[in-house]
């Protein structure tokens, strides 16, 4: 079974860290998967931000890279939404955070339920430019 633990690790090295990205320890999966997260990351940071109901506390950013990375999946790659929700719940047990399985699940279900308002709301507050790629994909 897949997750998402290497990817979060180059994106933590790369966003919270500031090393350049260097992909070369992932699969070419998870290569397109940080690079298209890197690319859209302040429009999905934004997704998160409007779902969640309070920020995560700073020694949990790997759980907010988590989620923007779950995010990600489930908009750009082509493989159905219950893969990529299951390879980001599966990944906190990695992260050795197990309790936060539940919140993984419901912020990617969630998002999934009302992914028509959220991205019309940050649009209206105008926090992050929505990928072209976004519009185009029917969930």
């Amino acid at each position: 079974m897949r997750d998402f633990i290497n990817e979060v690790t180059v994106l933590s090295q790369t966003v919270l860290h500031g090393r350049a990205y260097n992909g070369q320890a992932l699969d070419p999966l998870g290569r397109f998967l940080v690079q298209t997260t890197l690319r859209h990351y302040f429009w999905l940071d934004s997704v998160v931000q409007t779902i969640l109901d309070k920020p995560l506390q700073t020694k949990h950013q790997d759980l907010r890279l988590l989620l923007i990375l779950g995010i990600s999946a489930t908009e750009f790659l082509n493989q159905p939404v219950y893969t990529s929700v299951n390879a980001a719940v599966e990944t906190t047990k990695r992260l050795k955070k197990p309790w936060a399985k539940g919140l993984v699940n419901a912020t990617l279900r969630s998002f999934q339920r009302t992914r028509q308002t959220v991205i019309h709301e940050i649009q209206q507050q105008g926090r992050a430019d929505k990928p072209s790629a976004v519009d185009t994909r029917s969930h």
